[in-house]
């Protein structure tokens, strides 16, 4: 009789630990998942080329590759890079620009650059549809596919100082784009 209890006692908690099992725990599962932009690149493609000055004239160049000021020969450029990132994404523009041309060879001979300005268009030639926009300000990037990779081209023209009796020769620093997702 002892032994009769004890099985049974044994079979009702096996049995009060089966049903447990079976009706107070469930699980279920959720994926963790992402999806990783395209990586981004900014290439510099085309200087922002002043061409030949006169000493004393002030001289520009604009988002539609006009320029003004003396003389004016047809080799000046608007500075052009490419920035290919994600379609749809905020991409954030953000220009580091000098205050001065430096002459080659003799860095205290300088003039002033400034007026500088921005824009962007969906293709490299901006004759025509270069749209402005600030210093850091915040892009979205287009559906615009260039050479298999999403793409955006930004411009930037600036006018240029040199002063009267300017030293001859080549004047040169960088301008840095600098591109962000956020």
């Amino acid at each position: 009789m002892k032994f009769f209890a004890a099985v049974t006692i044994m079979l009702a908690f096996v049995m009060s630990a089966m049903a447990a099992d079976n009706f107070a725990t469930k699980t279920g599962t959720i994926q963790s998942k992402a999806t990783v932009f395209q990586a981004m690149a900014v290439t510099g493609q085309q200087a922002l080329d002043f061409g030949f000055l006169t000493p004393g004239e002030v001289k520009s160049v604009d988002l539609l590759n006009h320029s003004t000021g003396k003389p004016v020969l047809g080799d000046e450029t608007t500075g052009r890079f490419l920035v290919s990132a994600a379609k749809g994404a905020n991409v954030t523009l953000s220009f580091s620009t000098p205050p001065n041309l430096v002459k080659v060879g003799d860095e205290n001979k300088t003039f002033l650059i400034d007026g500088y300005v921005y824009g962007t268009a969906r293709s490299e030639d901006n004759t025509n549809t270069a749209a402005s926009l600030t210093n850091g300000a915040t892009v979205v990037m287009p559906d615009n596919v260039v050479s298999s990779v999403n793409s955006l081209w930004v411009f930037v023209g600036a006018a240029v100082h040199p002063l009267a009796d300017q030293a001859s020769g080549d004047y040169i620093q960088d301008i840095t784009l600098t591109a962000t997702y956020n």
